[in-house]
């Protein structure tokens, strides 16, 4: 049988967590988009009818977090699940490399000559470059999910600075009131 390095088992381990926690990152954005966008409809929904209801002034309601609380707890668990799954990934590359390396610098004990195998165990194989492929798109794929979920925070804390307050009610307070000097 064919038998892997003591290096392989690891980084094949390590390579699978970091693989797992993108596709995890990538299902819970997609599930948790559309979740989230029901809601911020639904609050909006909410706002129009409580606003309309004219409440009593004493009278209390409870309000839900504002879209920009939503977006930002959204953000924040994708960009804490892709940073797990970069770490887990570099750590994976590193493993993958360093044995590489030794099947490298080990390589130059063998004897090409007169060796019976057509492909020595020692070399360096196809499949371990796919392998540093593989790991190296892994990586691009958390990269390319934080870069995303970064420029959604940033557009997010740009819109709730232009966005003027508002009160329980759901208005906008006016700053026409008299002032007292």
């Amino acid at each position: 049988g064919k038998t892997l390095g003591a290096g392989a088992a690891p980084s094949f381990f390590l390579s699978g967590l970091g693989l797992t926690v993108s596709l995890v990152s990538i299902l819970w954005t997609w599930g948790n988009g559309t979740r989230l966008s029901r809601r911020l409809l639904r609050n909006k929904q909410q706002q129009q009818d409580s606003s309309s209801a004219n409440p009593k002034p004493g009278k209390k309601f409870f309000l839900p977090a504002t879209p920009h609380d939503l977006l930002r707890r959204a953000v924040r668990v994708q960009v804490s699940l892709n940073l797990v799954g970069l770490f887990l990934t570099l750590l994976a590359a590193e493993e993958i490399v360093g044995s590489l390396a030794l099947k490298v610098l080990t390589a130059g004990n063998l004897s090409l000559y007169g060796a019976t195998a057509a492909t020595p165990a020692g070399l360096v194989q196809p499949l371990d470059i796919l392998i540093v492929q593989a790991n190296t798109n892994t990586l691009l794929s958390h990269f390319c999910s934080l870069t995303s979920s970064l420029y959604l925070a940033d557009r997010t804390r740009i819109l709730e600075k232009q966005q003027p307050p508002t009160d329980e009610n759901g208005t906008t307070p006016t700053s026409s009131a008299p002032s007292s000097v």
